[in-house]
């Protein structure tokens, strides 16, 4: 089922019960299954747009999980370039801590991990469209 048809079917579940009840103020048998099938037919709304968040998420995750893969690559380059140039020049001293090189591998496996767990959900949605 797909997200649109999905949401139609809640939608015309909820139109459904929102139905008037009885004026007495008591629920009869069937105002009761009316609520706790309205209850079913909210958590099931919740359950969609929380599905909705996680693929949204998930897209988020993969597309900075990629930009930030590039920065560290540049960034490793950029110090690389410095370490060549202060070797070069036999006057130069260090002035700060970009001289020694920063060990970027947790932040590179962190996004190894995410582009890892990204690609199994997107290969599961694909089986499931």
């Amino acid at each position: 089922m797909t997200q649109k048809s999905a949401q139609l079917s809640l939608k015309l579940l909820q139109d459904d019960i929102d139905e008037p009840k009885s004026p007495t103020g008591t629920l009869t048998d069937q105002e009761l299954a009316l609520e706790l099938w309205k209850a079913e037919v909210e958590a099931q709304a919740f359950a969609l747009f929380d599905h909705e968040l996680a693929v949204r998420m998930s897209k988020t995750a993969r597309a900075d999980a990629a930009l930030i893969s590039s920065l560290l690559k540049e960034e490793l380059a950029a110090q690389a370039d410095r370490r060549l140039a202060l070797s070069l020049d036999e006057n130069a001293t260090p002035t700060n801590q970009l001289a020694r090189p920063v060990d970027i591998k947790p932040a590179q496996r962190m996004v190894d991990i995410v582009l890892a767990q990204n690609t199994g959900a997107r290969h599961g949605q694909e089986k499931e469209n």
